[in-house]
């Protein structure tokens, strides 16, 4: 494999800044809860790291600014008059309008001119993109170390457990589903460093490492979407013959394990009750459900907000802080003029990856993942543009760098035959 030219300093900046303004959403739930151990120092920590993101994205990104497209202002004028539609409308029912949605509403409009509107513009070279990628992976790897050393009395009883709530192994996430899910999304970069510049050892030990910490977390939905984004992107190498060390590898542990577990009663009785937990259903998400779309109702075409959907539902009898589907929690935020507005953006991402993305193998790792976060958003919160760690994790992973590798410098680009 050609190794790709050394980044000067400047450069690596645009990947560090990336990599930063998802890292700096995570600290206030790290000082408020470890730190500090007070959840109130959440918000307004929240919104000092929020400032502090904007500023990393602005300073470094103001130098590649080439303007914003007419259909970026169109969707922003869109965007604006449904969440104006939504306080009106909340008003004019005497709905209770909480101000973490009116600062949410804000976040969006800033969020989505510089994270779509922007970076639809701006022409990164490859190595900025996957050295974002490395930073990524190290932090899930040093995330995963903390949570072995942190909770090491609770893996060492990991095999004897009865139910998945006698544990809940975090790391310095907030709950363990969280921490799940950031696993999923370093699986998904470290695929494109792999791809990029070929398997070695020590990817061979950070994925093993990433998947017994995913398993770790006993989160159904992370643990699925891991299952299938591998499972395709090993699929997609056989096909096509490509990375044959990650094939051969994958599949002999696969065999290995697979073989080992179906010989074995109490471990196949283990994984039901721990991993699949058969016994629980949904574990209440369709009534979960149930009490968003009531919530959506409300106002079906812009929606109540989120959070002032949340805090009618808890008058209700509601006892969770959002409504586990992507889907739903749109519709409660925004009604159906979020929900279109959502499906423009990814349509336009989609089509300009598939078509200006020189890289096959690039653009295959992101179709594939994103085929894997749109199942997840069946049965999880995925959100977009708004504030807060998990909003900056999906948008810059799933909207913002598609758009770059969509337009990588051609001259930097080993064209693939993939």
């Amino acid at each position: 494999m050609t190794e790709m030219s050394n980044l000067t300093k400047k450069e690596k900046r645009a990947s560090k800044a990336l990599f930063g303004a998802i890292a700096i959403m995570l600290l206030p739930f790290i000082l408020s809860n470890i730190v500090l151990g007070n959840s109130e120092y959440t918000l307004p920590l929240m919104l000092i790291a929020y400032a502090v993101q904007l500023g990393i994205l602005v300073s470094t990104f103001w130098r590649y600014y080439r303007g914003i497209s007419k259909d970026t202002v169109l969707l922003l004028f869109w965007l604006i008059f449904f969440q104006i539609s939504t306080f009106v409308v909340d008003w004019h029912m005497t709905f209770y309008i909480s101000l973490q949605d009116v600062a949410g509403a804000f976040a969006k409009c800033v969020n989505f001119i510089i994270l779509y509107g922007v970076m639809k513009n701006i022409q990164l070279k490859k190595m900025q993109i996957i050295r974002f990628m490395e930073y990524f992976v190290w932090f899930s790897v040093f995330a995963c170390i903390y949570n072995l050393i942190a909770y090491w009395p609770d893996v060492m009883r990991f095999a004897t457990i009865q139910n998945t709530y006698e544990l809940n192994l975090q790391s310095f996430f907030t709950n363990r589903n969280q921490f799940g899910t950031f696993l999923f999304v370093s699986l998904v970069a470290h695929s494109y460093v792999v791809t990029e510049k070929g398997m070695k050892i020590r990817n061979v030990m950070i994925y093993v490492i990433q998947i017994l910490s995913i398993l770790l977390t006993m989160s159904r939905g992370a643990i699925l979407v891991s299952v299938l984004f591998m499972g395709l992107l090993i699929l997609k190498n056989v096909k096509r013959k490509s990375n044959l060390l990650f094939v051969i590898v994958s599949i002999f542990f696969g065999s290995m394990v697979l073989i080992y577990i179906l010989t074995r009663a109490d471990i196949v009785e283990y994984i039901s009750r721990i991993f699949l937990r058969t016994g629980e259903g949904a574990t209440g998400r369709n009534s979960i459900w149930n009490m968003g779309i009531s919530t959506w109702k409300h106002n079906i075409f812009s929606g109540v907000g989120f959070y002032s959907g949340v805090e009618w539902a808890k008058t209700q009898g509601f006892q969770y802080g959002q409504f586990h589907s992507m889907i739903i929690d749109i519709l409660v935020s925004g009604g159906l003029a979020e929900l279109a507005f959502i499906a423009v953006v990814f349509a336009t991402v989609i089509n300009r990856c598939k078509k200006r993305c020189i890289d096959k193998n690039i653009k295959d790792i992101y179709f594939i993942s994103l085929c894997s976060v749109f199942v997840l958003s069946l049965v999880e919160s995925v959100n977009f543009f708004s504030i807060g760690y998990a909003d900056s994790l999906w948008t810059i992973s799933f909207v913002t760098v598609p758009l770059l590798l969509a337009n990588m410098r051609p001259d930097e680009e080993r064209y693939s035959k993939g």
